[in-house]
């Protein structure tokens, strides 16, 4: 009866088993079942950090601004998440312009800067507009008028920077080529060459005793009679040679002459000839 009965138990619980999808013990094919999941300690609770005040990222922002060498003056802060923005109006010698810092407001630290730059330089300037052949030519030609010539042109040519002109001048006193250089771009007269004044004539020999002898013996022949010189002196203050000249046979009488002992020119002539 036993046996019939634990037979009968057993085979309830293996076909329960097999039913339910578990192994019978010690079948083969069958996995070994898996060991239990280890357990973890709990994470520990989250610590809270306050966030900087607002006035201490204003006093952080001026501090950094101070340091820079800037003048600064508050203009807006925000704080946007967890950053504080701080925007200042900053100004150094003629440097002026927004600083923008950015600071951590958990950390406390500077995340973002933007401060002013200077501005670019201005763009240079046009290049000037070069003279025209004919504006040089009336510029050299205003020049020459200027200095009192009449100048009539021969050449000109442009030498990179410099128009060159030639002209054939005129004046009461001197007369020739007159060169002149203008600047293409500037227009200002460079170089100005003009004609060179005539040599000065050679220096005349004062009258010497002889000569001035030989122009009272000439002067005598020139009107018609014959002469000898009786005496000839020079009046040094005067600069006058004095010649008294005696009148040859068949005439008789004197001649006093005056001459200028440079020129040449007769000052005075006093005759007393009889016979005639």
């Amino acid at each position: 009866m036993r046996s019939s009965t634990f037979a009968t138990a057993v085979g309830i619980a293996l076909t329960g088993a097999v039913a339910l999808g578990a192994p019978p013990a010690g079948a083969q094919g069958y996995p070994a079942p898996a060991p239990a999941p280890q357990a973890y300690p709990a994470p520990a609770p989250l610590r809270y950090v306050p966030l900087m005040p607002r006035r201490e990222a204003v006093a952080s922002a001026f501090s950094y601004c101070r340091d820079r060498g800037f003048r600064c003056k508050l203009v807006a802060v925000e704080l946007a998440g967890e950053v504080w923005l701080v925007d200042l109006r900053a100004q150094r010698g003629r440097l002026s312009g927004l600083l923008q810092l950015g600071l951590d407001a958990v950390t406390r630290e500077l995340v973002a800067v933007d401060e002013p730059r200077e501005p670019p330089p201005p763009p240079p300037p046009p290049p000037p507009r070069l003279l025209s052949p004919g504006e040089a030519v009336a510029a050299g030609t205003e020049a020459c008028a200027q200095r009192g010539y009449a100048c009539r042109l021969v050449a000109s040519t442009l030498a990179m920077p410099v128009w060159r002109i030639d002209f054939d001048a005129r004046r009461y006193d001197r007369a020739g080529p007159l060169h002149v250089e203008i600047h293409a771009a500037t227009r200002a007269v460079v170089r100005l060459d003009e004609p060179r004044p005539p040599p000065p004539p050679p220096p005349v020999r004062p009258m010497g005793f002889g000569e001035a002898s030989q122009r009272g013996l000439d002067y005598c022949r020139s009107r018609g009679f014959a002469c000898r010189v009786v005496h000839a002196d020079l009046m040094r203050r005067r600069n006058v040679w004095r010649v008294k000249l005696a009148a040859l046979p068949p005439f008789h009488g004197h001649v006093r002459l005056e001459l200028e002992a440079t020129t040449r020119a007769l000052l005075e002539a006093n005759e007393r000839i009889h016979g005639r």
